[in-house]
């Protein structure tokens, strides 16, 4: 996981949800994320959160929250952590603030 720190991901927390942002810090007991986007719902992505780390763009729809600079989650929650490519990183960047 380390080997992703300074990187853009897509990470899933159980209870918590599905965030976009770059991994900051790796703890033993927490993870931390900077400039980060809650991503609440997506359409058209084969592959669930896999797939949006490998998104090359989105349908009309997606309902992606602003960012916040920073955000601390329990790395005993932590389902997933994908990261991102180039294409996905423009794509999710891309998305407007959902409402």
């Amino acid at each position: 996981m380390k080997n992703l720190l300074g990187k853009r991901v897509v990470a899933r927390f159980d209870g918590a949800g599905v965030f976009y942002g770059t991994l900051s810090e790796v703890c033993s007991e927490y993870v931390t994320l900077t400039d980060v986007r809650r991503l609440r719902y997506w359409q058209k992505v084969a592959g669930g959160t896999t797939g949006l780390a490998n998104a090359k763009k989105f349908e009309p729809g997606q309902e992606f929250s602003g960012y916040v600079e920073e955000l601390v989650l329990l790395k005993s929650k932590m389902i997933e952590l994908n990261k991102c490519s180039d294409d996905a990183i423009k794509a999710i960047e891309d998305i407007g603030v959902w409402i």
